[in-house]
């Protein structure tokens, strides 16, 4: 990791320690011994529920680009690399995946070009709700706000007009030339069923992100309305892209802290729900499952013979 990358990491450290302190260690861990622990673990379902069917979701945004993995790999690489997605900087876990992925068969292009449109659709539904918790709600930003979660949006809408040469200017960066976006929706695959699971599996995904969100303020005994719900939830996971922070740390509780005062009744609520986000349901949890299949050595990469045709099942 470069110098710049520490420091800027640092920045994020240093505001979460700032408001851990602020907020008072004796009573976060006062909350912590009494969370509702029923609360949590159904908000470790849903974490954990909710890793498997984004990797659904990519999987079949994949397709669209001709490239394709089996449906046996997608649990140990959701897991693997959402693990090692959020210990490294980087988004190293989408690297490992593709070099996992990647064979003879497929280009590195193609699983690249299908993170892109993952991570778009992600920013641009997290805006888009943002943008209308903003407008409903009133009292939460100003126009300047808006006019920032509308940069998003507009970006992601960018992304799709201006894929081809997007898509140019990565496979310049990797060196390679082997795949074209003419061909993006062309594969053996019906497009109107493969649009119809993206957008089934996203849809799940979302409703599992908020729920998890739900059962974790409801386990350090905060009762957050949906509204509210959804426009925290959306603004916090775009904060915790920022590159400033491990794993959203320090960036998404100030998000948290700001917008949901007239819902917490001590900051160190909000304090352990990021604590609790990071370390139990992102850290412990996705290792619990992702070491012993590294450890056991799965998935195995295919050979050749066996690669699958692209498109395919």
């Amino acid at each position: 990791m470069s110098k710049r990358s520490l420091v800027l990491k640092a920045i994020g450290l240093a505001l979460f320690v700032g408001l851990f302190l602020w907020a008072s260690p004796a009573e976060v861990l006062r909350g912590l011994r009494d969370a509702d622990l029923g609360a949590l673990a159904r908000a470790a379902a849903c974490a954990l529920t909710g890793v498997v069917v984004k990797n659904v979701r990519w999987r079949y945004i994949l397709v669209l680009t001709g490239g394709t993995v089996r449906w046996k790999d997608l649990v140990p690489l959701a897991f693997i690399s959402a693990f090692f997605g959020n210990v490294t900087p980087g988004r190293f876990g989408d690297l490992w995946k593709i070099t996992f992925a990647h064979s003879t068969a497929y280009s590195r292009s193609q699983f690249l070009i299908s993170f892109f449109y993952d991570r778009i659709l992600d920013a641009c539904t997290m805006a888009i709700l943002a943008l209308i918790g903003v407008f409903a709600i009133g009292g939460f930003g100003g126009a300047s706000f808006a006019a920032l979660l509308g940069l998003v949006v507009v970006a992601g809408i960018a992304g799709v007009v201006f894929r081809a040469p997007i898509t140019r200017g990565v496979e310049r960066v990797i060196g390679r030339r082997d795949v074209s976006m003419e061909e993006l929706g062309r594969s053996a695959r019906s497009l109107p069923l493969t649009a119809a699971a993206i957008l089934c599996s996203h849809l799940l995904f979302v409703s599992l992100f908020f729920s998890t969100y739900h059962f974790l303020f409801e386990a350090v005994g905060m009762e957050v309305p949906l509204h509210a719900l959804v426009l925290t939830g959306s603004v916090a996971a775009m904060a915790a892209v920022l590159p400033i922070s491990v794993s959203g740390l320090g960036t998404r509780e100030a998000v948290l802290l700001t917008l949901l005062q007239p819902f917490y009744s001590s900051p160190s609520q909000v304090v352990l729900a990021g604590l609790l986000w990071v370390f139990v349901l992102t850290y412990f949890l996705s290792g619990v499952v992702a070491l012993p299949l590294w450890l056991l050595g799965l998935p195995r990469k295919p050979q050749a013979p066996d690669t699958e045709i692209p498109g395919g099942a």
